[in-house]
C-alpha cells in the first residue's frame, strides 16, 4: 500500500518556500493572493498555522493547495 511520509513532504516544501521567500508569512501573502482571498492579518495567521502544520508534518498538503 502507499505511504504518504508528511514530515519529509513538510521539510521539502519549507526548503522550497526558505529559497524563494524571505519569509513563511511572505508566502502566505502570495499565497492569498494567488487564490484571490482578502489579505489581513486574520487570513496571513491563518494560512501560516496551516503552513506551520503542513512543514511539521503534522497536516498533509491538500490537492488543492499544490498549484500554489
Amino acid at each position: 500500500m502507499f505511504q504518504v511520509d508528511n514530515k519529509a513532504i513538510g521539510t521539502y516544501i519549507s526548503g522550497i518556500i526558505e529559497s524563494k521567500f524571505s519569509s513563511s508569512r511572505d508566502f502566505c501573502r502570495r499565497w492569498l493572493t494567488l487564490t484571490n482571498e482578502d489579505i489581513n492579518e486574520d487570513s496571513i495567521r491563518n494560512k501560516a498555522n496551516k503552513l506551520s502544520q503542513i512543514k511539521k508534518g503534522f497536516k498533509g498538503i491538500q490537492i488543492y493547495d499544490l498549484p500554489v
